[in-house]
C-alpha cells in the first residue's frame, strides 16, 4: 500500500510540476494541459465513519490543478456507471490554483468544494491568489459560489442514483447498475460508482444536463492536469495515476467537423460543438496476471454511441460487443480473445480480466479494440462504429500491493 501511496505521489507531482510548457496536439491522448479532464472511475462507500469501526471500504480523490496564470472557471460533473449526469458544481481556480476533491466527502457528507471568484471573494480568503496569478469576477456566479452543501435529501437521490437504486433525480427509475446483488443483498454491495469530467467553462451553469451546455457553456482554454487516487481498503491497496487528459480546439478539422468523433459527440449529435478532442478507442496495455500477481482487473471507460436515458430498476445494461481483442505472450505468440457479447456492458466498470476477457495468458500485453463490430451504427457519420474508450489494469497481489497502469493509444484504422 505504501508503494502504490508513493506511486501516485511522484504521478501526482509530475502532475502538479507541469506548466504550460507540453505541446498540446489533437488526437494521440497526451498528458498536457487539457479543457477537459476525466476522472475513468471512482467506487465510493457510503457507510458512516464510526468509532473503533474498520475504514469505509472505498474512497476516490482527484486534484485539479490550473497550468497558467489566468483565473479559470471549471464545472464538476458526477455521471454514473450507465452515463447519466447526476450531480455539477463550480470550482472557481485563481492562477496556478490547485483543489483536491475528495469524492467521498462531496457523495457522502454532502461538502462541495468552496471556492469562489473575485467578486464573491474580495478578500480572497476563499480563493487565495498568489502574486502571479489572476483573480476575476464572474457575473453568472453571483449567488452560486460558494456553492451550499447538499441536504440530506439530495445526498439520499444522490447515493440511490449511484448505486442502482430508484432515484428522485431519475423520476423514481434507475440511471446506474446495482452491483453484488444476492440472495442476502438484494439491493446489492451499496457502493457508490461512475466517472467525473471536469470541463474549462465561461460561466456557471447546470451543466450536461442543461442542453446548451457544449455549444454555450463549455470554453476551449487548455488549462487543466490532475490525478487521482483510488483507495480499497479490503484490499489494502492505493493506486493513482494521471487523470484523462482531453485537450480542445477551435481550428483542428477533428474537432470541429460535423459528424466527426469528439469527447462529448454522443451529447451534441456528432456535431463537433464541444471541441474536444476523442478517446481513442484502440488501446493497449500490460496485463500481468500469475506469479505472485493473483488478480488482475480492467477499468474500461467506453462509451455508447447516444444519450442515456433513465431505465427501469433491475434492467440488464445492454451493452455492445467489441470490434477485437488479442494477447501477446513475452515469447512472441499471440491469442485472439473471446470477449462474449458485451463484456464492458457500461460506460464505465471494474472488471476481473479473467472474467471480462477469458483466456488471456499470463503476463501479456493486451490489444483491445473497444470500436463497436463492424456494421454498427449510432457513431459519428464518419465511423459509425466509433467508441470513446480509456483502459487502465490494477494488477494485486493478496492484499500487499497494488498498481495501475495506463493503456496507450494505437493508431486508428479503418472505421
Amino acid at each position: 500500500m505504501r508503494a502504490a501511496r508513493l506511486a501516485f505521489l511522484a504521478a501526482l507531482a509530475a502532475c502538479v510540476g507541469a506548466g504550460p510548457a507540453g505541446r498540446a496536439a489533437i488526437g494521440p491522448n497526451d498528458a498536457v494541459p487539457a479543457a477537459t479532464l476525466l476522472l475513468p472511475y471512482f467506487e465510493v462507500d457510503p457507510a458512516p465513519i464510526a468509532q473503533g469501526q474498520p475504514a469505509p471500504r472505498a474512497r476516490a480523490l482527484l486534484t485539479v490543478r490550473n497550468t497558467r496564470a489566468i483565473a479559470v472557471l471549471t464545472q464538476v460533473t458526477v455521471w454514473t456507471d450507465a452515463g447519466l449526469p447526476a450531480l455539477s458544481f463550480p470550482v472557481y481556480l485563481t492562477g496556478y490554483d490547485a483543489e483536491i476533491i475528495d469524492l467521498r466527502a462531496v457523495l457522502v457528507g454532502g461538502a462541495l468544494p468552496a471556492s469562489a471568484p473575485a467578486d464573491a471573494d474580495p478578500d480572497d480568503a476563499i480563493s487565495p491568489r498568489g502574486p502571479l496569478s489572476e483573480d476575476r469576477a464572474i457575473p453568472s456566479c453571483r449567488g452560486e459560489m460558494p456553492p451550499a452543501p447538499l441536504d440530506a435529501a439530495a445526498r439520499a437521490s444522490l447515493r440511490a442514483a449511484l448505486s442502482g437504486q430508484p432515484s428522485a433525480l431519475f423520476g423514481g427509475q434507475c440511471g446506474s447498475a446495482a452491483h453484488g446483488v444476492t440472495a442476502e443483498a438484494p439491493a446489492g454491495d451499496g457502493l457508490l460508482r461512475g466517472y467525473v469530467t471536469v470541463d474549462v467553462v465561461k460561466g456557471c451553469s447546470d451543466g450536461p444536463r442543461d442542453g446548451a451546455y457544449a455549444a454555450t457553456v463549455l470554453a476551449t482554454t487548455n488549462a487543466l492536469t490532475g490525478a487521482f487516487e483510488l483507495v480499497d481498503n479490503a484490499y489494502n491497496s492505493a493506486v493513482g495515476e494521471l487523470l484523462v487528459h482531453v485537450e480542445a480546439s477551435t481550428t483542428d478539422p477533428r474537432t470541429t467537423t460535423a459528424g466527426a468523433p469528439t469527447f462529448y459527440g454522443r451529447l451534441v449529435g456528432w456535431s463537433g460543438v464541444d471541441r474536444r478532442e476523442p478517446l481513442t478507442p484502440r488501446l493497449r496495455a500490460w496485463a500481468p496476471q500469475g506469479g505472485i500477481v493473483d488478480a488482475a482487473e480492467l477499468i474500461v471507460f467506453r462509451e455508447p454511441a447516444g444519450p442515456v436515458a433513465p431505465f427501469p430498476c433491475g434492467s440488464p445494461a445492454a451493452g455492445e460487443g467489441l470490434r477485437a481483442a488479442r494477447a501477446y505472450e513475452e515469447g512472441g505468440q499471440s491469442t485472439p480473445l473471446a470477449a462474449g457479447t458485451a463484456p464492458f456492458p457500461l460506460v464505465t466498470q471494474r472488471v476481473m480480466l479473467r472474467d471480462a476477457l477469458p483466456g488471456a495468458p499470463a503476463f501479456a500485453s493486451l490489444d483491445v479494440d473497444l470500436r463497436a463490430p463492424v456494421g454498427a451504427t449510432g457513431g459519428p457519420t464518419s465511423a459509425p462504429a466509433f467508441r470513446n474508450g480509456v483502459m487502465f489494469v490494477i494488477a494485486g497481489a493478496a492484499g500487499r500491493f497494488a498498481t495501475m497502469t495506463p493503456s496507450v493509444a494505437l493508431p486508428p484504422e479503418a472505421p
